[in-house]
């Protein structure tokens, strides 16, 4: 396709044709001569949320960069307590991307939406020079739960509780299996590796996140980028509180045990989409709730009034450093 914004004609035939409209009378979405949605209202907040396909330079695995993209944005969006409901994007395409290939993207697109209830608002569709790859930025939307906003310090107190829902390095493990399988193979059985694949379609977090927000709990952080240590690091300093955590508790599969041990990664920093980090009094409540719908949680930690970011492995206490970046890149040529 020619460099620019594409036409109309593309526009309404690979792009529009292929998202579902909302029946919701009340609001205005996306369509040729329309420069924003508008939606009507009922609630005071609103929480919104980016991500963006392309930041790790995975070539072949575009439809699930794809999904993990909005899965993360909605994710973010229940970080924030919100409810996720309408999902905006941004498409830029190098110039030798074909119109086929934009169609079969926006359909991926519009069947991920469709699954998470996400309402598509609209967006942009460009041909660019300057990209190599296709890049997509998403924005999820969503209706905030409560009443009113607190603050951290407001809600915060030493010993409460830090509850992991999923397992950690999941989504990295899967990517990993994806592109690396043939030489994988050569040490693990196929259907010892395929156990990974089905991995795809754990990111959603809503179950946990209704029981939570049924619980009152308002602190969260999703276990995405540089893995759990990252995501403890992050809670931490946003907390401006301190976090001890049992690494022997924190659950993975003992594929991603191995397919790190075996590229020399440290599982503790690898992409963990579908795992999230909650803070509430009483941990061990809000995990039965979780495992009564079967999905899994656990309490894995403490909030501390010291700054101090420790993790207790084998009985012994170690102090966890963030990572600069997310292991999976010691993997993949970016």
């Amino acid at each position: 396709m020619k460099t620019g914004r594409i036409t109309d004609t593309i526009l309404d035939r690979s792009v529009f044709k292929n998202i579902r409209k909302s029946k919701d009378k009340k609001n205005t979405y996306f369509g040729i001569g329309r420069d924003a949605a508008v939606i009507n209202k009922k609630f005071n907040y609103v929480v919104s949320a980016n991500a963006t396909l392309g930041d790790y330079g995975i070539k072949n695995q575009i439809f699930f960069e794809i999904k993990r993209a909005i899965y993360s944005a909605y994710t973010n969006v229940y970080a924030e307590c919100g409810i996720p409901k309408y999902l905006s994007m941004n498409i830029y395409l190098p110039v030798k991307t074909l119109e086929n290939e934009l169609k079969s993207i926006v359909t991926y697109i519009d069947e991920v939406a469709n699954d998470l209830n996400l309402c598509i608002t609209g967006g942009n569709t460009r041909v660019s020079a300057n990209v190599n790859n296709i890049l997509i930025d998403f924005n999820v939307i969503g209706d905030f739960v409560y009443d009113e906003i607190l603050s951290y310090k407001d809600i915060i107190e030493e010993d409460m509780d830090i509850v992991l829902t999923g397992k950690i390095a999941l989504s990295g493990t899967y990517l990993i299996v994806k592109e690396k399988y043939d030489e994988l193979r050569k040490r693990y059985s196929k259907s010892y590796l395929d156990e990974v694949l089905e991995v795809e379609n754990v990111l959603d977090v809503s179950i946990e996140m209704k029981e939570a927000f049924d619980r009152n709990v308002r602190i969260f952080h999703d276990v995405s980028k540089g893995g759990i240590y990252a995501a403890l690091s992050r809670i931490s300093k946003a907390l401006n509180k301190g976090v001890i955590c049992d690494l022997d508790k924190i659950p993975m599969m003992q594929q991603s045990v191995e397919v790190t041990e075996f590229f020399s990664l440290n599982p503790y920093k690898l992409l963990s989409d579908g795992a999230m980090l909650m803070v509430t009094k009483d941990g061990n409540d809000l995990c039965r709730a979780i495992n009564e719908k079967n999905r899994e949680a656990i309490v894995i930690g403490k909030i501390k009034n010291d700054n101090e970011k420790v993790f207790i492995k084998n009985g012994e206490k170690h102090y966890i450093e963030p990572p600069k970046y997310d292991e999976i890149l010691n993997v993949f040529e970016v």
